[in-house]
């Protein structure tokens, strides 16, 4: 639906060489179900989901880089200090 999102997940898909990233529309059955209504409402936000917990936002973007590791993680937690 969103442009930008959809250029978002193709970089990131673009540089997850170990594939732990999946993804899932906001609009969709999977997030339905682990989502609240609230953050299914909210197009405006990216949301990260764990087994550790859930994350919005800039605090999901920041463990998203976390996760590609290498450079991505360095440059995440730079963000996170800022």
């Amino acid at each position: 639906v969103c442009g930008f999102c959809n250029a978002s997940i193709n970089w990131l898909l673009s540089r997850d060489s170990q594939g732990k990233l999946r993804f899932a529309p906001l609009q969709g059955v999977t997030a339905g179900e682990l989502l609240p209504t609230k953050d299914r409402e909210s197009l405006a936000s990216m949301v990260l989901w764990t087994p550790a917990g859930m994350y919005r936002q800039t605090s999901a973007v920041v463990r998203i880089l976390w996760i590609l590791g290498g450079v991505w993680a360095v440059l995440g937690t730079a963000l996170w200090l800022v």
